[in-house]
């Protein structure tokens, strides 16, 4: 239970940090979607 916390805070702290990024810097937009893709895809790989 404790580890599933953890992960969601992770989760929700990894969102507002990158969300932050894009308003600063709506120039990133398309680099953080292409980061944001390939984190999706090594966290399937991995079964995180």
């Amino acid at each position: 239970m404790s580890a599933d916390r953890h992960t969601l805070v992770t989760a929700l702290i990894g969102s507002a940090v990158a969300g932050g990024m894009v308003v600063a810097y709506p120039v990133l937009i398309p680099a953080a979607t292409v980061a944001l893709a390939a984190f999706v895809a090594l966290l399937m790989l991995l079964k995180l």
